[in-house]
């Protein structure tokens, strides 16, 4: 989860998980003390809760992590991360995993 924000990467989710609290709901094992309810979605649009103990990956392979509450409190890399003056409170993300080299068709 996150990428390889714990790396020093900076793609996109690597961005938003130094800039929120993001990480705490997909990378739960920071956390053991205050578990955020934790949802996935399965291919078929199921909504399941995941217990405390349940990992979340690997996930189905249309399936998604819905995310709330997300607090967004730093500005960008290059303003160096500085703590925005208004936070950006209940950010609602929908987390879902990219192919890996997918085969690809021509439309001719």
């Amino acid at each position: 989860p996150g990428g390889g924000y714990r790396q020093g990467a900076g793609a996109q989710e690597e961005n938003l998980f130094r800039r929120s609290n993001y990480y705490l709901s997909l990378d739960a094992e920071l956390d053991d003390t205050k578990q955020p309810e934790r949802y996935w979605s399965t291919a078929k649009g199921e909504e399941q809760m995941l217990r405390t103990n349940e990992s979340m990956y690997p996930m189905d392979e249309f399936g998604t992590i819905y995310t709330y509450g997300i607090t967004v409190f730093r500005n960008t890399e290059d303003t160096g991360y500085a703590y925005l003056e208004q936070p950006l409170y209940d950010v609602r993300s929908i987390a879902l995993a990219a192919y890996k080299q997918p085969e690809l068709k021509r439309n001719d």
